[in-house]
C-alpha cells in the first residue's frame, strides 16, 4: 500500500548500525536496507559483517562496513571522524552492539568480576554514549531531524535477570541516557528512543535458551521465543520521522509479556 511506503520509506537516508554482523544487528541492517536506507555497518567480526553487507547491497543501496571493537574509545573517535569525512551525514543511529552472559557472584573471582564490569560497561554503555554524542553533534550541525535508537533490554527495566547484575545495570544506564538525551535534543528535532527486547533467539541468548533449567513457557506469557525479525516493525517505526514524529524518550518493551508475568506467578 502506498500509505505504508510513504510512512516507512528511508530513501536517501543514512543509517549507522553497531553490532551488525549477527543477531538483531544483522536483522536491523537488512530491514533498513529493504526500505531504502544507505548503511554504515560496524562490528568486530569482519567476515560475518561482509556477508551481511553483501545481502544488504542486494536491495540496491550503498553499504559501507567498518571493522571496529567498541571497547576502544580512541578507535571509536577515529572511526567516526572517518565516517564524518567520507560519508553523508547520519540520519539514523542504531546502538545495538552489546555483550552479556551469566556472571554468578558465588563462582566468579575478583578479577573476573572486574573484567566483566569493564567490558560490559565499555561496550554496553560507554560506546553508545560516545557514538550518540558524536552523531547528535553532526545532526545538529547539519540541521538533521534525526533518530537515535538504543537497543537496551527488559533486564534494564522491570526484569533484571538472575546472574547478570552488571549487564542489567549497563542496560538501565542506557535507558536513563535515552530519556535524558531525548529531553536535551528535542528542541533540535532529534528523537531518542529505546527498544527493550526480552529473550530473543540470537547467538548471545543460546546458553539461556538451551539451559535445561529454563522453561520459557513458564515465564513468557505469549508462549514463544521471538526471532530477530519480530523486532523489525518497531525499528522501522522509530527510524521513520513520518511514522514516529511525536515519539521521543519512549521505551518499547518487546518480551512476550515476560516483564509483567512475575506479578502473577505463584
Amino acid at each position: 500500500m502506498q500509505i505504508l511506503k510513504d510512512l516507512f520509506s528511508l530513501e536517501n537516508k543514512t543509517a549507522l548500525i553497531t553490532g551488525a554482523a549477527e543477531g538483531l544487528g544483522r536483522q536491523f541492517a537488512l530491514t533498513l536496507a529493504e526500505v531504502g536506507a544507505n548503511l554504515i555497518l560496524l562490528d568486530r567480526q569482519q567476515k560475518a559483517l561482509e556477508t551481511v553487507a553483501d545481502k544488504a547491497r542486494s536491495f540496491g543501496h550503498t553499504v559501507e562496513i567498518l571493522c571496529l571493537d567498541l571497547i576502544h574509545s580512541q578507535d571509536i573517535q577515529e572511526t567516526m571522524e572517518k565516517v564524518r569525512q567520507e560519508h553523508a551525514p547520519i540520519d539514523i543511529l542504531v546502538n545495538n552492539a552489546a555483550v552479556g552472559g551469566a556472571n554468578p557472584i558465588e563462582s566468579t573471582t575478583f578479577h573476573q568480576a572486574l573484567q566483566h564490569y569493564q567490558e560490559y560497561s565499555e561496550i554496553n554503555f560507554r560506546a553508545p554514549w560516545l557514538l550518540s554524542h558524536m552523531v547528535a553533534q553532526q545532526m545538529m550541525q547539519h540541521k538533521i531531524a534525526g533518530s537515535i535508537i538504543n537497543i537496551a533490554s527488559a533486564c534494564g527495566d522491570r526484569s533484571p535477570g538472575k546472574f547478570n547484575a552488571i549487564y542489567s545495570a549497563t542496560k538501565a544506564a542506557l535507558i536513563q541516557m535515552t530519556r535524558s538525551m531525548a529531553l536535551e535534543l528535542a528542541s533540535k528535532k532529534i528523537r531518542v528512543n529505546a527498544i527493550l527486547p526480552g529473550l530473543i533467539n540470537t547467538p548471545m541468548a543460546q546458553d539461556m535458551i538451551n539451559s535445561k533449567n529454563f522453561d520459557f513457557e513458564d515465564v513468557i506469557p505469549l508462549g514463544f521465543i521471538a526471532l530477530p525479525e519480530d523486532l523489525k516493525a518497531t525499528l522501522l517505526l522509530l527510524a521513520s520521522n513520518k511514522a514516529s514524529a511525536y515519539i521521543t524518550g519512549s521505551l518499547i518493551t518487546i518480551d512476550g509479556g515476560a516483564s509483567i508475568s512475575s506479578l502473577f506467578r505463584k
